[in-house]
């Protein structure tokens, strides 16, 4: 199974910084910004964090810490 990592949001060459039109703009903004809460611990994923996306959750896009993750299945 493969992670990512959430990336630096505040980097131009990834997302524009001012109000845009661009539908991957609104796509990483979406998947990034609005929903970066770890769906295990209920925190902030933040730039650099590796994750996995949790799929059968509330939104399309909901993420879990890889840590978060890998202490879940240890202990099952």
């Amino acid at each position: 199974m493969g992670y990512g990592i959430i990336p630096n949001m505040k980097d131009e060459s990834l997302v524009c910084q001012k109000p845009c039109t661009h539908r991957d703009c609104a796509a990483s903004r979406e998947d990034f910004i609005d929903h970066n809460i770890c769906t295990i611990c209920g925190k902030e994923l933040k730039n650099g964090d590796a994750f996995y996306y949790q799929g059968g959750g509330k939104f399309r896009y909901d993420k879990v810490h890889a840590h978060c993750m890998i202490e879940q299945v240890e202990q099952s």
